[in-house]
């Protein structure tokens, strides 16, 4: 009986965070290393080293579909995550309290939605299920980033239309 491939993204995204995380705390503990930008040099490392693993396997025979696609999408998600390392892992994870609370809010979300997601592409796509088949939380959490970013937005349209209305006065 041969084993079933696992997933490789669970172990990958752990590996991203951890990375970012070793970085923020040298650059946090040694003020020469932040200046240097360890931090962004971090988020850089961490993305290098999941494209690294993502195109070794595949390159392999696998079983899971994230790994299909095309070297556009690749690299559309290589670039996405260097940008969400930069603007969401780092400002959430730093340990030191220079970093105001609203900054770190998308990383919680992150850390929300990351495993919901993850759960439902183990759940449905390497079992070849619906989506009917989750939980309705889990899909809620899995899609919290884009929720907030819509209310985000849609306050900021708001505020923009009080504001002229204002204006007009």
């Amino acid at each position: 009986m041969t084993p079933r491939p696992r997933c490789p993204f669970p172990v990958l995204g752990l590996l991203y965070v951890g990375v970012i995380g070793l970085s923020a705390i040298a650059s946090s503990q040694i003020p020469s290393l932040h200046d240097l930008g360890l931090p962004f040099f971090g988020s850089v490392f961490a993305t290098l080293i999941v494209a690294l693993a993502i195109e070794i396997r595949k390159n392999r025979p696998n079983a899971c579909p994230w790994l299909d696609f095309g070297s556009s999408s690749r690299a559309v998600l290589y670039l996405a995550l260097f940008v969400v390392g930069v603007a969401v892992v780092v400002p959430g994870i730093w340990p030191t309290r220079s970093v105001e609370w609203p900054l770190r809010v998308p990383a919680v979300l992150l850390a929300i939605s990351f495993p919901a997601l993850l759960t439902i592409h183990i759940r449905v796509d390497h079992n070849e299920l619906e989506e009917a088949w989750v939980r309705r939380s889990l899909i809620f959490a899995s899609r919290l980033p884009v929720y907030f970013i819509c209310t985000m937005l849609a306050l900021v349209l708001l505020g923009s239309v009080l504001t002229f209305l204002g204006v007009l006065r």
